[in-house]
């Protein structure tokens, strides 16, 4: 096996998202995929069923947690985690298990599904500074990584927010991340539903109170006031 793909989700079905990536992801050789639910309400497990996924269920549990149990639970030689609300193309799923032996870890470049000058900036951002300047892959790039540097970096904390965060830390001690040029296509149901301007100045905030460290529950709670994705 060459990729595993690992998929966190909840109550994902009425974003209208993990169809469409179970769709995009699916049957592709030498890759299997693993979902692992935090105990959806809705059909979201049934869903990835349907398209042959692995499932495992950890109610109540941190995305930190669920993205970590998938991986012990892989078989792939590389792996991939897959953020529940963004569109990757099949084309660079396909890339990864093409260059599955020389690729360490990274990402694909961010883009918004809601083109504006805000979610321009915010994912020149994401591509220029966080990654290559400062070595931080988010989930909704995608994270690729080898599975013995997944292990040697020690993997996901059983954190519900910023677990993407340590995980980079660990690994660009190792490697430094690459950026692939394929599009990683985010949605942007929180700054829709929070306003551009609040949801950016939301997310400088929770990345301030991170350093100066807060604690992963009580930003957490604070990010998903009202949404409640993760």
């Amino acid at each position: 096996m060459k990729l595993s793909i690992i998929i966190s989700t909840y109550n994902d079905m009425s974003h209208g998202y993990i169809q469409q990536i179970c769709k995009e992801i699916t049957r592709i050789p030498e890759t299997e995929i693993i979902v692992v639910d935090g105990g959806s309400k809705d059909k979201t497990v049934d869903c990835a069923k349907q398209y042959g996924a692995k499932v495992l269920i950890i109610p109540n549990s941190t995305r930190g947690k669920r993205l970590h149990v998938g991986a012990e639970h892989s078989n792939g030689r590389m792996l991939f985690f897959h953020h529940p609300r963004t569109i990757i193309p099949r084309e660079a799923i396909e890339y990864l298990v093409l260059k599955v032996n020389e690729l360490s870890w990274g990402g694909f470049t961010h883009q918004f599904d809601f083109p504006s000058f805000l979610a321009n900036w915010t994912s020149w951002y994401s591509n220029e500074i966080r990654i290559k300047k400062r070595g931080i892959v988010y989930l909704d790039h995608g994270i690729f990584v080898q599975t013995p540097l997944y292990r040697r970096s020690g993997g996901f904390p059983d954190f519900p927010i910023f677990e993407d965060t340590v995980l980079s830390t660990q690994l660009r001690k190792l490697e430094s991340p690459t950026l692939l040029p394929q599009k990683s296509v985010v949605s942007s149901i929180r700054f829709k539903k929070n306003g551009w301007s609040y949801q950016v100045i939301l997310n400088q905030l929770m990345k301030l109170g991170y350093s100066l460290g807060l604690s992963p529950k009580t930003l957490y709670k604070m990010y998903e006031r009202g949404l409640w994705l993760n």
